[in-house]
């Protein structure tokens, strides 16, 4: 009895730590907003590259490349927003969200490119969130800014948007040597071992330029439409059609044929007053409707909306699993 108790016990601890093991290893870092373009995830579960699509997540130690003219923007766990500019490498170094213990800790690792990182908590005390590159690194509180670096030049630069930012040589423990601070607004670069230049103001031109550039939401598209003359000029005429159709029929101050759905609405549903129907079931949108309260997400759930295609407005909830 006593060996097949034990036997019993040792199987049900390793099972137990595998668990574990899988669940720390699915944690959920955040969920891809928009993606333009080619981009692509090195996965660091199993090492493999996949191509990023809207609404994938993000998991621990995970890598972003953007190709050229591609980019990304991916809204984390605790409501920061980063976005990834064409050509550029990021890893998701450490990202550590635990609210109820206080602790908050970031490191995003730019092997080469660009990111700008829109920084909705506080980090205070041993808390931190910071941009390394091989050359420097930078370190907030809670603000908005971007960071390049260029591997050509062994150049890291930094442009701040809102709020402040340390930056200067990484030391040991997320220290940050002999740190300048850019305020917003402002720009400042450091090459290799040297010492940062004094942060400058930049020109506003530039620095609206910059503010657009760095975002993928505001960004312009990829020029990834490589059909034929003939086949655009099909799709022309059957918007056309489409158009006159839709005429028709009375619509809001969106697009013609559109519904535009507001927080909370469910699309396929034949008017405001009858209950929603899937699009599946109900065909095209016809009119927004509420979602009832039994339908939508528990309000302590890490939700985002995701918009898929034309008009449409998907609800990802991170904490039903991968």
């Amino acid at each position: 009895m006593q060996p097949l108790l034990t036997k019993f016990l040792s199987v049900f601890t390793i099972t137990l730590i595998g668990f574990a093991g899988s669940a720390h290893a699915q944690s959920i870092h955040g969920v891809f907003r928009v993606v333009k373009g080619d981009v692509k995830i090195i996965q660091a579960s199993d090492k493999k590259e996949v191509k990023a699509r809207l609404g994938q997540k993000v998991y621990p130690q995970d890598v972003i490349v953007a190709a050229k003219d591609s980019r990304a923007k991916i809204i984390m766990v605790d409501k920061n927003e980063l976005s990834i500019s064409p050509e550029s490498r990021v890893e998701i170094q450490s990202y550590e969200y635990k609210p109820d213990e206080n602790k908050k800790t970031v490191l995003l690792n730019v092997l080469y490119g660009k990111v700008r990182a829109k920084v909705n908590q506080k980090y205070e005390g041993d808390n931190k969130f910071q941009v390394k590159t091989p050359s420097a690194v930078a370190g907030v509180r809670g603000t908005d800014f971007f960071t390049s670096y260029n591997r050509s030049t062994n150049e890291t630069r930094v442009v701040t948007f809102e709020g402040r930012v340390a930056f200067g040589q990484p030391g040991a423990g997320g220290a940050i040597i002999n740190p300048v601070y850019v305020a917003k607004g402002e720009s400042t670069s450091k090459r290799g071992n040297s010492a940062p230049s004094q942060p400058v103001n930049v020109p506003t031109a530039e620095l609206a330029d910059i503010e657009t550039q760095s975002d993928a939401s505001k960004a312009p598209d990829a020029p990834s439409d490589k059909r034929q003359p003939a086949e655009i000029k099909g799709d022309k005429e059957d918007k056309k059609e489409e158009k006159k159709d839709n005429s028709r029929t009375p619509s809001s101050a969106s697009a013609p044929g559109s519904s535009m759905l507001k927080e909370g609405d469910f699309a396929g549903a034949a008017s405001p007053n009858v209950p929603p129907v899937p699009p599946s079931v109900g065909g095209l949108p016809v009119g927004p409707a509420p979602v009832p309260a039994n339908m939508l997400p528990p309000k302590n759930d890490f939700a985002n909306e995701v918009i898929s295609g034309k008009n449409k407005r998907v609800i990802i909830n991170l904490t039903t699993g991968p």
